[in-house]
């Protein structure tokens, strides 16, 4: 081992992921310019999996496996976030994609030392196969508060956490979060910094049995997401307003106003003046007019 090196602790969540997992934690042991530990949550895997994991544990990679039943992935991710309180860097792992040699090391340069950090970068798609089929979008806007009340730009298995971010996140921890990743992106736009790579660094596989995918559009999914967003942000309001800054606060507010107000009419007025940010205009009229019919439904 060399010991010189930066040790980054990454979070691996499985279910009968014996098809592709190999490949993956291969992928964690071929990162440079770093030492790699992994903390391993397998939600009752029954096709062999455990087998694969165990046999990592004894090449050294992995440090711990925790056996739980069903757990999902963001419980799972925050439990053991848990386990890892005292460590300087967590990334998340998914369990059939593949990651760039350089990508623990890239991220790590950006992470500042007291301030909680949230590095995150885009992603090249691939098939089953491994043959990559196309890359994610340039993000057009900035990470920002605004952006996270109402949309996850941080796909998980591209996160990197300072020491800072992890203590945070673990004391206030969210497990009806819309994903732990939108969670996560929520808490350290408001109070710390979140800052976006360029270059992909994760080969994310879409294949037919992954959990999230190229998903597309669906009217009822867009409708379900915006209440979760929604609920989500309400919960933030509820405990950490106070630690807000003023900024940030008034953004909160006035987007969860829409909870408060009474009749159609004035929940309309506050979801057209409403301060959130999604990436695509499209997707901000769209949400917008998704929250108008979630209104005259009397769901909000």
């Amino acid at each position: 081992m060399i010991t010189n090196y930066p040790t980054i602790t990454v979070l691996l969540a499985t279910l009968n992921g014996v098809r592709f997992l190999d490949e993956q934690l291969a992928s964690l042991n071929a990162q440079i310019g770093v030492h790699v530990e992994v903390y391993v949550n397998d939600d009752g895997s029954t096709d062999g999996t455990i087998e694969v994991l165990e046999r990592w544990k004894e090449l050294g990679l992995i440090v711990s496996i925790i056996k739980s039943n069903r757990l999902g992935t963001t419980r799972a991710f925050f439990k053991l976030l848990q386990e890892c309180e005292k460590k300087s860097f967590v990334a998340f792992c998914d369990q059939d994609d593949i990651w760039e040699p350089k990508k623990l090391a890239t991220q790590i340069q950006l992470c500042e030392e007291s301030t909680p950090t949230l590095v995150f970068s885009r992603r090249k798609y691939c098939n089953a196969s491994g043959k990559i089929i196309g890359v994610s979008p340039k993000l057009k806007k900035s990470p920002s508060f605004a952006n996270a009340l109402i949309e996850n730009i941080a796909p998980g298995n591209t996160i990197l956490l300072n020491s800072s971010a992890i203590k945070l996140v673990n004391s206030n921890t969210f497990l009806n979060a819309v994903h732990y990743d939108s969670w996560i992106y929520l808490l350290i736009s408001a109070f710390g910094k979140c800052k976006y790579i360029y270059e992909p660094l994760v080969q994310y596989r879409i294949h037919e049995n992954n959990q999230v995918g190229l998903q597309k559009f669906n009217l009822k999914a867009f409708k379900s997401s915006a209440l979760q967003f929604v609920h989500q942000a309400s919960y933030l309001s509820a405990n950490l307003k106070r630690s807000l800054q003023e900024d940030n606060n008034l953004t909160l507010a006035n987007f969860i106003l829409v909870l408060q107000v009474k009749g159609i009419k004035q929940k309309i007025k506050v979801i057209w003046k409403a301060k959130f940010d999604r990436q695509r205009l499209i997707d901000q009229i769209g949400f917008k007019i998704v929250f108008y019919i979630l209104i005259f439904k009397n769901k909000i």
